[in-house]
């Protein structure tokens, strides 16, 4: 005898963050990174809403793989099916499920990410250097690494050598103005590359010049030994980069301007995780920062902190510090 198997035959959607991965090339881990779509839809004849698949002919898969299958049945159901005066009608098909356009929604308060990290964050681990996923119990989602710069000097040439007398203050906006802050000197979020999206969303922000510029006396480098997966870099809360594993770019550093680089007191590294290798020879897929964060040619050792985000656990809204939005700008 022979049996069909279908993949898939029903589509879904993975709960939370339990999204999977593969690697293109078996040889690399980091570049051949590819991470899958949380959707197993796959195309499927019968979708998530339970609905008939439609192909892009416009045709019915559903309807088109059992009148496929039909003649090479021999169950009662299938006898059924084909309407046999011998035995009773089949159960009918369910309606289709009702669907709603729920049109624009307008969300009247916002909750900063900065200014809420303490209930979205509560667990905190120390280590003089940043540890993985695993070991501090994040299995999925973000953790934020952060660490202070006030402690770092050098007078090397090989350093970066960090002056930090300046008094700052910062405030953070979204969209466009996300880099908009005040500073008593240096200018911080003038001399910053600007980004074209908000720091905290998957889109990628389109890259300025600056950062792909070797290190100069201008500039220097935040170099990252190895991300999973992905990583937003921010100097005292302002977004300066974005650095992926695979991609189309194996760049493992950011440049900014060294000004920047004096004048900042705190390195917060946002850390994403975007699906375990689910299967081949790296299964063994730790997530996180695995190695030193340098700056110019300086290891940032001392105190790190890393924070599990709680994004799958219910943080009530009256825990928040939220600040009512106006209407929209349109253009």
């Amino acid at each position: 005898g022979w049996s069909v198997s279908m993949y898939m035959v029903h589509g879904g959607t993975n709960f939370g963050y339990m999204g999977g991965a593969n690697i293109q090339d078996e040889q690399n881990a980091e570049t051949g990174y590819l991470s899958l779509i949380t959707s197993y839809d796959y195309s499927s004849p019968i979708t998530e809403s339970g609905d008939h698949g439609i192909g892009s002919d416009n045709l019915d898969k559903y309807a088109a793989l059992r009148n496929l299958l039909l003649p090479y049945t021999h169950t009662a159901f299938s006898f059924s099916l084909s309407r046999s005066p011998l035995l009773p009608a089949p159960f009918p098909e369910p309606p289709p499920q009702p669907k709603v356009a729920y049109g624009r929604v307008r969300l009247s308060w916002r909750a900063g990410f900065w200014e809420n990290l303490d209930a979205l964050a509560p667990q905190i681990t120390e280590a003089s250097a940043p540890l993985p996923f695993e070991t501090i119990g994040a299995a999925y989602g973000y953790v934020l690494y952060s660490t202070s710069l006030e402690s770092m000097s050098s007078s090397s040439t090989n350093h970066v050598s960090l002056s930090l007398t300046h008094t700052h203050t910062h405030t953070i906006k979204s969209g466009a103005d996300w880099y908009a802050s005040t500073m008593t000197p240096p200018s911080l979020a003038e001399s910053l590359p600007r980004l074209t999206s908000d720091p905290l969303t998957k889109s990628a922000p389109t890259p300025s010049p600056a950062r792909h510029r070797t290190p100069t006396s201008t500039h220097v480098n935040i170099t990252v030994d190895r991300v999973h997966d992905r990583a937003h870099l921010f100097l005292d809360h302002l977004l300066v980069g974005i650095l992926e594993r695979g991609g189309r770019s194996s760049r493992n550093f950011v440049t900014v301007p060294r000004e920047c680089m004096e004048a900042a007191t705190r390195l917060d590294v946002l850390v994403e995780n975007l699906g375990r290798v689910n299967f081949g020879p790296h299964l063994a897929d730790r997530k996180g920062l695995l190695g030193n964060v340098r700056i110019g040619e300086h290891t940032v050792l001392g105190q790190w902190q890393m924070r599990p985000l709680n994004l799958e656990q219910f943080v009530h809204y009256s825990s928040l510090r939220a600040t009512e939005q106006g209407e929209p700008k349109r253009g």
